[in-house]
């Protein structure tokens, strides 16, 4: 993951009983690695239970927002932790400002802080009783976020499928597994498709969207009805960039005298290029 390569809005969606806490804790952690301020806004956790190794640090910020009645008032107390464009600001459950905000007043928020640091990552816990309600939340949140960690266990595996919008644009999807160790260090590896249900639909989502399966792409480009040439052995690609392509020859002194040759008639091949 490239901590630099976030921007605006990232929404980390944890379902299927996974815990989302601890990957958003891995995210802070490279961002204050790569020396980014980081401000955390807490509404489900408690400062006292966040890593010693955050709260010494002094790029870390933590604020417990239970006692505001307004996201205005929350803003103005952010705004006296100097949030510039080298901050991060963490949100630990943007479920919980939805429910005593309302959806459209959240979003507004998020986008005020999104334009004041470099990101806004916030957490989206699924729940048991999931309803359309929340499903139609969580569609507003995803379309507004650049990028989204949608993380499900599967098989004994937990998998994380990054959707990321460029600003082209267009927009990248990429499947991999990860584990968090206890100093909260993540590691990101490919995901063998291969290994998994056949019937996963998470999975199967990934592979129509056009995403990758960790790094590789032999498993997208084997269905294609012909050769890209991009599975070529090196041998392969030696080869095949010794031989003379035509059009080359055509640009160089040699390719025009040879296109100067007489045909029946007296005409040159060069005279009946030039109408």
């Amino acid at each position: 993951m490239d901590i630099f390569r976030l921007r605006r809005i990232c929404a980390v969606y944890a379902s299927d009983g996974i815990n989302g806490y601890p990957f958003s804790l891995a995210v802070i952690k490279k961002a204050l690695e790569s020396k980014l301020n980081v401000c955390s806004l807490l509404f489900l956790h408690l400062r006292r239970d966040l890593p010693d190794a955050f709260k010494n640090n002094p790029k870390f910020v933590a604020l417990e927002c239970f006692g505001f009645d307004s996201l205005e008032a929350i803003r103005q107390r952010l705004a006296k932790e100097d949030i510039s464009r080298d901050s991060l600001v963490f949100i630990d459950s943007l479920p919980v400002l939805i429910e005593q905000f309302s959806l459209p007043s959240t979003s507004w928020f998020l986008t005020q802080i999104a334009e004041l640091s470099v990101c806004v990552l916030a957490l989206v816990h699924s729940s048991e009783s999931e309803n359309d309600q929340n499903n139609e939340d969580w569609r507003r949140i995803e379309s507004i976020a650049s990028t989204v960690f949608e993380l499900r266990a599967r098989d004994k595996h937990t998998l994380c499928r990054t959707k990321t919008k460029k600003r082209n644009g267009t927009s990248e999807e990429k499947l991999e597994q990860f584990s968090i160790e206890e100093d909260y260090s993540i590691t990101f590896s490919p995901f063998d498709y291969s290994s998994g249900r056949t019937d996963d639909k998470f999975v199967e989502n990934s592979i129509s969207a056009g995403g990758t399966v960790g790094n590789g792409t032999a498993t997208h480009l084997s269905a294609l009805p012909f050769d890209l040439g991009l599975n070529l052995s090196e041998e392969e690609r030696k080869a095949k960039a010794r031989v003379p392509l035509p059009y080359l020859d055509a640009q160089t002194e040699k390719g025009e005298i040879a296109l100067d040759r007489p045909f029946p008639g007296g005409s040159s091949s060069s005279s009946l290029l030039c109408v």
